[in-house]
């Protein structure tokens, strides 16, 4: 599953990519800008391919050893349970300070 912030990345590569191109001077017959198309094409392509490398990866490192233990070593760290009360805290000790500078 893509994550949000993957396919925003995309998007904003993709806008890059037409503005850059539209910037390009159409002179010598356009030879540079089909330089640069191809260039943002390729770059597009690298930046699609990336899960795809990662996920190889990740089968050639569980083919390698315990499976299992690749997997969770590459699962996102669950969020302590106590956390809200430690971000609270957090929250009022800034709380605190930039009441003590004002």
């Amino acid at each position: 599953m893509l994550s949000s912030s993957y396919v925003l990345t995309i998007l904003s590569a993709s806008l890059v990519a037409c503005v850059i191109e539209l910037l390009v001077p159409k002179a010598d017959g356009g030879r540079l800008a089909s330089y640069v198309r191809m260039i943002a094409g390729l770059f597009l392509l690298v930046l699609l391919l990336n899960p795809l490398r990662e996920g190889l990866e990740l089968l050639h490192d569980a083919a390698e050893g315990d499976p299992a233990g690749v997997i969770a070593d590459r699962l996102p760290t669950p969020m302590p349970e106590d956390y809200e009360a430690a971000f609270g805290s957090s929250l009022t000790a800034v709380g605190k300070r930039e009441t003590e500078a004002w």
